[in-house]
């Protein structure tokens, strides 16, 4: 039982942090494609 909260837990943790910051997740790509430019 626990482990099933702790799996929904990092679940959603792991949603949240790639959904909500969404500016924080896009400057890498940026930053990556431009010395390859």
């Amino acid at each position: 039982m626990l482990a099933v909260v702790v799996a929904a837990v990092v679940i959603a943790g792991v949603w949240f942090w790639t959904a909500a910051p969404r500016a924080d997740a896009a400057p890498p790509q940026t930053v990556a494609a431009r010395p390859a430019d």
